[in-house]
């Protein structure tokens, strides 16, 4: 029932219980990965359509398709400096619209 582990008592698991724990944690890695991946990609193509035609620092604000309006700055993109993108402001809430 127990095995000794440098003097430790540990609990033996069985196979089934090794196996669930084992697909509940990659599960889990699964999705912080998804989740952190999310953050880094590329703006969407509403921010890029918000600074089409304005200034470095011009004021902006685009809605995501989720119903958020993103209020910003327009900046260069990191990718293609010639493209300019709305950069949501540091700290402002998201509003959802009505």
């Amino acid at each position: 029932m127990f095995s000794k582990l440098n003097s430790i008592q540990v609990p033996k698991l069985g196979t089934r219980m090794t196996s669930l724990l084992l697909v509940l944690f990659l599960a889990a890695s699964m999705s912080f990965a998804h989740a952190k991946k999310g953050r880094k990609g590329k703006p969407p193509e509403e921010a890029f359509t918000a600074c089409a035609d304005q200034t470095n620092e011009a004021a902006c604000s685009f809605q995501t398709t989720d119903g958020k309006t993103i209020e910003g700055q327009c900046a260069a993109s990191r990718k293609d400096e010639s493209l300019m993108v709305c950069k949501p402001d540091r700290g402002s809430k998201r509003k959802r619209n009505q």
